[in-house]
């Protein structure tokens, strides 16, 4: 996979430094980054016109060329924006994002502004098939979907992830500190209409804790205008376009076609817990599989016993760190580390 070249032009050591260590840390393998304190600096340097992005901030704000630049500004998002619109015409359509917001989301606002078809064109393949792995609860519990997301941000320190989920009201959004104006509704209306370019797809993908994701659809409803054909296509068009290496989906019960769907799954997971009165639901699940002549899904399944409840996340703060350092977050280290051997 080629990397994105990034120049980052900023005469504030501090910030410099915090940046650098995310990108070591969790972007290593897709940017290569450079880092300019002075105009002298960086218009000296050879590399300049070789970047697919400068980021331009403190001590670079007068500074223009012709190269791809996106600016940061110390101002809120609604204040940087409005700065931006107010700029003089010398500087066509100038790209001004908030300097100090979650590093996951100036990373969305990079891969877009670098323009990720420069390292995966359409219609290229750039991977091999990506590992599915489906997540889904006959017994609705309410754990699933925190299962699912930590497991994928476990999966997501040796590999590249993406996670998604069609389930009904499963307030990510707000769970996570997830904000975007894109969210699946997008993705399936371009797949529908034959539309879908890797460019618009990077669009609707954000980044969280080291992964990447789709938010989820805003109207729950729209959940019902998913089934085996636009699942096919977004499959396909992940296998033939991006360098994912595993999907995590978690599945509503509700969903249109659900086991057409979870048949494309490599592995299903089963969110449940101990009990007689969950026991006769799983079967119940099991049954339904069988009738309807999807035994080579139940055969995929992997039950997971969750004893664990909901209640004691709070507000306020990461939601992942807090499953993460938590008696919950040890289960699902502990259960990855038993499948894995």
């Amino acid at each position: 996979m080629q990397k994105i070249k990034i120049a980052l032009c900023d005469k504030d050591k501090f910030y410099c430094e915090r940046f650098a260590a995310y990108m070591m840390n969790h972007k290593a393998q897709e940017i290569e980054l450079n880092i300019y304190s002075t105009i002298e600096q960086f218009t000296g340097d050879e590399k300049m016109g070789n970047f697919d992005l400068v980021i331009a901030g403190s001590g670079f704000e007068e500074f223009s060329s012709d190269v791809n630049i996106m600016y940061l500004s110390d101002l809120c998002g609604n204040q940087a924006a409005e700065e931006a619109m107010w700029e003089k015409d010398t500087i066509p359509q100038k790209k001004i994002v908030t300097k100090y917001q979650p590093m996951e989301q100036l990373l969305h606002e990079i891969y877009v502004q670098a323009g990720m078809t420069k390292r995966e064109p359409v219609g290229v393949q750039v991977a091999t098939h990506g590992k599915v792995i489906g997540v889904v609860s006959p017994e609705c519990h309410e754990m699933q979907e925190l299962f699912s997301v930590m497991h994928a941000v476990n999966l997501g320190r040796e590999q590249k992830v993406l996670y998604f989920n069609f389930l009904e009201f499963s307030g990510f959004r707000e769970l996570f500190g997830q904000t975007g104006n894109f969210d699946f509704t997008d993705v399936v209306l371009k797949l529908r209409s034959g539309e879908l370019t890797t460019e618009y797809f990077w669009n609707c993908v954000y980044e969280m804790s080291g992964i990447s994701v789709i938010l989820p659809f805003e109207n729950p409803e729209n959940i019902r205008q998913i089934g085996r054909q636009e699942w096919e296509q977004f499959i396909d068009f992940m296998e033939q376009n991006t360098d994912f290496e595993v999907l995590v989906v978690d599945f509503g019960v509700s969903m249109p076609e659900l086991a057409d769907c979870m048949s494309r799954c490599d592995e299903l997971l089963l969110i449940g817990r101990e009990g007689y009165f969950y026991e006769c639901r799983d079967k119940h699940f099991y049954e339904w599989l069988e009738k309807t002549g999807h035994q080579a899904v139940a055969e995929k399944i992997h039950k997971v016993n969750v004893p664990y409840t909901a209640k004691n996340i709070h507000g306020g703060g990461n939601v992942i760190e807090q499953l993460q350092w938590s008696e919950f977050g040890d289960f699902v280290r502990r259960w990855k580390e038993i499948m894995d051997e």
